[in-house]
């Protein structure tokens, strides 16, 4: 083992070319992937090599933006309910040897994926991302079988999948790892162990698993990956090999990172790597930070004490002074969202979703109170889970409540546990929570202020927001969806029930001479296919 680990190291730049190409990228992990089977994997472990191992119909650039990959071409229907889908010729299935099966990817093996995602027996966790196939929501009701799923391999390059309703996202849905193919033959020959070693793991994508050490109780657990040459040619793949190793402990893959034994490492902006001029980064605002205001309360049920907390905030005289990784937000949707292959904010703007008014704000609290016969409102805490970093950022928004309409407002730091206790029992006023999502999409940030959403914590209700969310979801068109998610978003910030505070960053951190590693902030899925060291 020992002989093994120091060969990696060893040869880490074997075989790169002046152009960038061929260099061995080093890259920790956090914890032992679990599986590699698209269908089922979760963990962030476990995505992050199936993203480098496996191609399905589109991809994503470094930009967001929506690209074929085994994808040719598509066509869809004129009621957005039919996508016609031709798939390239020249891509094959290898294993741990490497060397090309007889078995070209077809099809086949995208219908047979999506049918395994809606068959019982696979137990897989994203039936619910794809209920807008055709059959699905009858499937999952037990109503018919998977086998009704209306995902067909019309001819060996031609897959045809119908909707039950159109969804302007459904092409970003299929670039994500639960839509990578799966062939039948191949997966039953596993006898139950598919996606668990290098033998049992055939992929199609820029890379293949050549050595996978896992010991439940060793502490040098690390994968080999080796570029496939069997990838099509058109389809350029820069880096020779990649290595990953397994470190649980943040303050490790910190000090691998500063000793140059892995080339990127992922941060939250709180060191000092932005600064440092040896290093360059991506900045991904991916997460908002917002007050939920509970409106069963009797005094925050009313519109003009929420509109007044909400009106006296001034983002602007905040934005030097918050802790590095956070902006001001006005808005829900983070910028690190993207539609039409831009960040959604660069489409629509969030200035004019929230305003500072403090001459309005103190009317509406003046008139709050009259209305309640009391002088003040006391004994209010927001509340925060602990770990939420840095308190202070929340101080100068309440300084701002009390300086402005006479709101004084405490924080309350309860530990995860009770924080959540609390919020499901609808034991709070106030709280700070944070918005993200698992896809980068607009309908998954705004999804959880749904109605009876299953991501919806707090229980929030908007029927007007409701109305206008489902119009989104079911356009043909995703030029649309734009404006009808711009109207869902101004629906929840117009109730005053969840006020943006901030936006919240992560980092790629990487050195100069590195360019092209990809990242999603929030499938938190690494892509090596097109970075290049220059060193």
């Amino acid at each position: 083992m020992l002989i093994a680990i120091m060969m990696i190291f060893s040869f880490t730049a074997c075989g790169k070319e002046n152009d960038g190409t061929g260099y061995l990228f080093r890259y920790d992990l956090s914890s032992d992937p679990q599986n590699l089977d698209p269908q089922v994997a979760t963990d962030t472990s476990s995505l992050i090599v199936i993203r480098n191992i496996y191609s399905g119909l589109f991809t994503l650039s470094e930009t967001g933006a929506i690209e074929n990959s085994l994808a040719l071409d598509y066509t869809i229907s004129d009621d957005g309910l039919i996508y016609d889908i031709s798939i390239r010729d020249d891509n094959y299935w290898a294993n741990a040897d490497g060397k090309k099966e007889q078995t070209r990817v077809t099809a086949k093996d995208f219908e047979y994926a999506f049918k395994r995602i809606f068959n019982p027996q696979t137990s897989s966790p994203y039936k619910e991302d794809f209920i807008c196939i055709k059959n699905a929501e009858k499937i999952i009701n037990g109503e018919v079988d998977y086998s009704e799923l209306k995902v067909t391999a019309t001819t060996d390059f031609s897959l045809r999948i119908e909707l039950e309703y159109p969804n302007a996202d459904f092409l970003s849905l299929l670039t994500t790892t639960p839509a990578m193919p799966c062939n039948s033959s191949l997966f039953h020959s596993t006898n139950g162990k598919y996606g668990l070693d290098p033998d049992n793991t055939y992929t199609n994508g820029p890379f293949y698993v050549k050595q996978w050490e896992f010991d439940p109780y060793g502490k040098n657990n690390h994968m080999i990956l080796r570029k496939n040459k069997m990838f099509s040619e058109e389809m350029d793949i820069s880096p020779s090999s990649l290595n990953f190793f397994i470190e649980k402990k943040y303050s490790d893959r910190i000090a691998d990172f500063e000793k140059e034994d892995i080339d990127c490492i992922i941060t939250d902006g709180s060191d000092d790597f932005i600064d440092d001029e040896d290093y360059s980064y991506t900045e991904y605002k991916y997460k908002t930070y917002g007050i939920m205001v509970n409106t069963d309360n009797s005094y925050f049920s009313q519109i003009e004490a929420r509109e007044a907390i909400c009106l006296s905030i001034d983002r602007g005289i905040y934005k030097e002074e918050l802790t590095r990784g956070r902006t001001p937000a006005y808005a829900i949707i983070p910028p690190a969202v993207n539609i039409l292959n831009k960040s959604y904010r660069d489409l629509i703007s969030d200035q004019a979703k929230t305003t500072y008014n403090p001459s309005l704000a103190k009317e509406k609290w003046d008139t709050f109170l009259q209305n309640n016969d009391i002088s003040s409102l006391t004994g209010v805490n927001i509340i925060v889970k602990e770990g939420t970093e840095n308190t202070d950022d929340l101080n100068r928004i309440t300084s701002q409540w009390q300086q402005n309409i006479g709101f004084f407002c405490g924080i309350e730091v309860l530990p995860e546990k009770e924080y959540n206790r609390r919020i499901e029992e609808n034991e709070y006023l106030l709280a700070l929570t944070d918005i993200t999502a698992d896809n980068n999409s607009p309908r998954d940030i705004l999804s959880q202020f749904m109605t009876g959403d299953e991501d919806n914590t707090f229980g929030y209700s908007n029927d007007k927001f409701d109305e206008i969310f489902d119009k989104a979801i079911h356009s043909e068109k995703l030029s649309d969806s734009v404006q009808l998610y711009s109207d869902a978003e101004s629906a929840i910030i117009d109730d005053y029930s969840f006020i943006p505070v901030f936006y919240e960053s992560e980092y790629l951190i990487y050195p100069k001479e590195i360019q092209g590693i990809g990242y999603n902030p929030f499938t938190k899925e690494l892509d090596f296919i097109h970075a290049k060291n220059f060193d």
